[in-house]
Formats: structure tokens, C-alpha cells, sequence
């Protein structure tokens, strides 16, 4: 593979990260659940000063030092490479919380619409990540 070629897909996968941001943000706003993977860090945002994107990078974390712990010496050197992704993905949802902060659907018709879209903008993003592997 070539230099632009591994470039092209980095940046496509960064893409992905932020548009799965956007995904997990619109789901929040429209305050008729979240994604399973945010739940517990949005039930801690609730709660406590540290943003929805701050308690994601703690819980990311907390799941790689658990693979960690559990695969040991059979941990891949390239699973390290979950820190950084997890370092941006928790910022970029932070920036789309700031980005969509105007936004407060009020009648439950707009939060399912707000709900379905942040659906559709999530699965976008995994399917840009996938997309940026291959």
C-alpha cells in the first residue's frame, strides 16, 4: 500500500470518528436514550462535572486496560493504537455537543426525529470506518 494511500485512509477514518461523533451527539440531544456504548458515560455526565467526551476516554480506557489485563502477554502491539483513537474520538464528541448545543427539541415528534437521525449519521460513521479498513 502506498504512503497516499495509507494517508487517504487514516483521514477517512478520522472522518468516520467525527461522524459518529455527530451520531452519538444528535442521539443525546434528543434525550430518548443514547448508544450503548455511551450509556454509561452519559449516566456519569448526568451526575459529575466531566463531560459526556471526557467519562467516554475514561470508559474507553478502562475497557483497554481490561483486555489488558485479561489477554497479557497475548495483547497485540497494535491495540495500543485504541488510545489515541480513543483520545480523538472523546474530543470530537465534546466538539459536536459544543457544535449542536442550540439545538433542544422540545415535542416528542422532534426528539424521535433527532433519535432516527443520529441512527443514520452513526451508522454512516461505522460504515466509514469499515470502509477506510478495506
Amino acid at each position: 500500500m502506498s504512503k497516499a494511500e495509507l494517508i487517504r485512509r487514516y483521514a477517512f477514518f478520522i472522518v468516520g470518528l467525527f461522524v459518529n461523533s455527530l451520531g452519538i451527539a444528535l442521539i443525546t440531544k434528543g434525550d430518548l436514550g443514547t448508544s450503548p456504548i455511551s450509556s454509561i458515560p452519559y449516566t456519569l455526565s448526568i451526575g459529575f462535572t466531566p463531560s459526556l467526551g471526557m467519562f467516554t476516554l475514561y470508559f474507553s480506557l478502562l475497557l483497554i486496560v481490561l483486555q489488558l489485563a485479561i489477554l497479557r502477554r497475548k495483547f497485540p502491539k497494535e491495540f495500543w493504537l485504541q488510545i489515541p483513537v480513543s483520545l480523538g474520538f472523546s474530543w470530537f464528541i465534546d466538539l459536536s455537543m459544543a457544535l449542536l448545543g442550540f439545538l433542544h427539541p422540545e415535542s416528542y415528534p422532534a426528539k424521535a426525529v433527532f433519535l432516527l437521525l443520529g441512527c443514520l449519521v452513526l451508522g454512516f460513521g461505522v460504515f466509514m470506518e469499515m470502509a477506510a479498513m478495506w
